[in-house]
């Protein structure tokens, strides 16, 4: 999912697969390749990208909560959202780049924004899991 209706490239990582993104940088396979004690490689496929917003509206759903796990392409999931952001009370992000995008976009459609033990996002959060609620 993301911010349009396209065919973009994606990256599927050769280690795990929990880094495989939309992000052909994304810094999270350094971490884990180096933990596995093997170099990062990635694999180029394309994908079918689209917007939930045209998802939820041509099934008519509006949920109740929504998680997103995207390695890297949080905030282009929620732009492509936009309608339905401030109307889906609750959604869990793991946020691991853009957290000031993502948070402040998130605060414009009135959610409270909790860190992964339920408390107000604090000002040394780095990134992780984020809990919006609807305020």
């Amino acid at each position: 999912c993301g911010n349009s209706n396209s065919v973009v490239q994606f990256f599927q990582d050769n280690i795990t697969g929990q880094n495989n993104s939309v992000l052909s940088d994304y810094s999270g396979l350094d971490g884990v390749a180096k933990s596995h004690g093997e170099s990062g490689n990635r694999e180029v496929v394309e994908i079918e990208l689209i917007r939930l917003e045209d998802y939820l509206s041509a099934e008519n759903l509006i949920p109740d909560f929504i998680k997103i796990d995207v390695e890297g392409f949080e905030f282009e999931v929620l732009l492509g959202l936009d309608k339905y952001l401030g109307k889906i009370p609750n959604l869990m992000i793991e946020v691991t780049e853009n957290l000031e995008r993502v948070t402040e976009l998130l605060k414009n459609r009135n959610y409270k924004i909790l860190d992964d033990d339920l408390s107000e996002l604090q000002p040394n959060f780095q990134k992780g899991n984020i809990f919006a609620v609807l305020a």
